[in-house]
């Protein structure tokens, strides 16, 4: 009998777009969906906005994003909703330039279901198209598709719902509006202004490098003079001064002015390192693989001061200042980015650099054959064979166009004297900063020999260890082996005399003071060493297990105390020895120098 059957595999649709709205994890990825398609839908103008909203006396999140594009059509619409569905047009209006089309597996404006809300308004120069969507992520979490509702609206209802929406420069014309209400649970932290502008101008193609490449490398492209004719107005949260208007954000990633290689200009701006102000730029365009020279890179590649970049980049974090939403420090954003669209997208910093070495770098490398994971956060679903070749070829260029570059040399020397100069600087301020803390000490003779008061456990390790020497008995045991890295400091014996394989030994901890709160067990401790006593006669002491002792203080026949640390139900009690009284008492007192 013959069980078998074909079958074919089935996709849980609800479970699908859920996925995928969740694969994007930041607001500001919603604002590069919605970058990218704008660009592709050939607009002129955009509009990014969040704001806050009062809905029934409950305050929402409204995030909208708008453009004179295309727009779309009702079928458009329903291409837009599905998923892996892009249908959009590759051939540039009358008398425009064709563009780069960055969206084509329909998933990035998926990002738009993790919302309480979301309707659409588009116009492509036929019937104007309001599209609507309510609880989108609600219906997706209970694993049922949403429900949109898409209807054809007068060109009056359209020019009148663009004023609501604060967009009344679209007027009647071509161009989509969406609005995302409530989006990912009304949370409000990842769309401050600040956060969001360099956002735009690292991560999206708004920011693309390609104008920088164009003048360094001295080539000319389309898309490049196109873009650059094009506006983008941002509104996030708290803008500050302007809050309620919108900022006009310039196309093209962020960089220096100008390079600046010249160090004796630089010096005018910081003697001790002048680097920090030095900015070389080099570009190499169009270049192909080495295994593949049917596939062309990109590559730039800047060394750049932290002055420097301060002076263009208000995001990097800045010592003593408090910290403001999405600010990051060099090492955390600047290195080698690989990207595709010119949107950087993973960085590979030892392609070109040590570790110590990357933060100086901006450089990007742009492939247009990498293979991005569904939220464009990756380049892992690229072939392996495809990746090393971009990397070879990358590394090829740098070792023999940059590296073996007069600048290069002249900057890696520079580097090493500015270290070295740095390393001297920091042996001087250390060995004032040594001096100034053994003025401050207190000294004890005891054969003629200085002994000073110890500032750290490893100082009265060694206090102990030198006096020790000197004086054999002036501890009832003798310590014989020292070591602070783990466990109990010392192991001594009470029986000097016998060999260590003949004697029982005992375990011993140093403090340069004794607090309530001991970091070690009582258990299997004899005694602790230390350099004086927080802790007050009749107090508790409690060890890292819980354990708690009484802090005990008894007067000797001979004038001397005696300190424990009485532990209940515990067969010893743990001695205590505060050397500074310990060595008054066999008359070495520490005194200020001169004394």
């Amino acid at each position: 009998m013959d069980n078998s059957c074909k079958y074919k595999p089935e996709v849980k649709p609800a479970h699908a777009f859920l996925e995928i709205s969740r694969d994007f994890t930041t607001p500001a990825e919603l604002f590069r969906e919605a970058i990218a398609n704008s660009l592709d839908a050939y607009a002129q103008r955009i509009w990014l906005r969040a704001s806050v909203q009062k809905r029934k006396g409950v305050e929402v999140v409204v995030i909208d994003a708008a453009d004179d594009g295309q727009g779309m059509s009702m079928e458009s619409i329903r291409a837009f909703l599905n998923l892996s569905d892009s249908r959009k047009r590759k051939e540039p209006p009358p008398g425009r330039r064709a563009r780069r089309m960055s969206g084509y597996k329909g998933h990035g404006t998926k990002i738009f279901f993790n919302s309480d809300e979301l309707e659409v308004l588009s116009h492509d120069g036929g019937s104007p198209v309001r599209c609507r969507i309510l609880g989108a992520r609600g219906e997706l979490s209970e694993g049922a598709l949403p429900e949109a509702e898409i209807q054809e609206i007068s060109l009056e209802e359209l020019r009148k719902q663009r004023e609501e929406w604060n967009l009344s420069e679209l007027e009647t014309g071509r161009g989509t509006a969406i609005r995302v209400v409530g989006y990912h649970h009304n949370s409000k932290s990842g769309l401050e202004h600040g956060l969001l502008r360099d956002y735009i101008k690292w991560f999206t193609r708004w920011g693309s490098w390609e104008p920088k490449l164009c003048t360094v490398a001295e080539v000319k492209r389309e898309e490049v003079e196109d873009l650059k004719a094009c506006k983008l107005y941002l509104r996030g949260l708290g803008r500050e001064g302007m809050p309620d208007q919108d900022e006009e954000v310039p196309f093209g990633h962020a960089f220096p002015d100008q390079d600046c290689t010249d160090i004796r200009k630089l010096r005018t701006k910081d003697e001790g390192d002048p680097l920090r102000f030095y900015v070389r730029t080099w570009a190499f365009a169009n270049v192909p693989l080495q295994r593949n020279p049917d596939k062309r890179v990109d590559f730039l590649f800047a060394l750049e001061g932290d002055g420097a970049r301060r002076e263009y980049n208000s995001m990097l974090r800045r010592q003593g200042k408090p910290r403001r939403a999405g600010d990051y420090l060099s090492e955390e954003r600047y290195g080698l980015w690989l990207g595709r669209d010119f949107v950087p997208i993973q960085r590979f910093n030892s392609w070109v650099a040590e570790k110590s070495e990357y933060t100086r770098m901006h450089a990007f490398v742009n492939a247009q054959d990498l293979a991005l994971t569904a939220n464009r956060g990756s380049v892992e679903n690229t072939e392996l064979e495809l990746m090393e070749d971009i990397r070879e070829s990358v590394q090829k260029l740098f070792q023999e166009r940059i590296q073996t570059h007069a600048d290069y040399a002249r900057f890696e020397d520079e580097l090493l004297a500015v270290e070295r100069h740095r390393h001297a600087k920091r042996e001087g301020e250390d060995y004032k900063r040594r001096l100034k803390k053994l003025e401050s000490k207190e000294v004890a003779f005891i054969d003629s020999k200085a002994f000073y008061s110890p500032t750290s456990e490893t100082d009265l390790i060694a206090l102990v260890a030198g006096v020790q020497a000197c004086l054999p008995n002036v501890l009832p045991f003798v310590v014989r082996e020292y070591d602070s890295h783990f466990g109990f400091d010392g192991l001594a014996a009470r029986n000097r005399s016998l060999a260590i394989n003949e004697s029982q030994h005992l375990f011993v901890e140093f403090k340069l003071d004794l607090r309530k709160e001991f970091n070690h067990s009582f258990e299997r401790l004899d005694a602790i060493i230390c350099w004086r006593a927080s802790v007050k006669d009749g107090e508790e002491v409690m060890d890292l297990s819980g354990n708690r002792g009484t802090y005990k203080i008894t007067p000797r026949l001979d004038g001397t105390k005696a300190r424990f640390v009485v532990v209940p139900n515990s067969g010893r009690n743990v001695e205590v020895i505060v050397f500074r009284e310990l060595m008054k008492e066999q008359g070495y007192e520490f005194k200020a120098p001169g004394e």
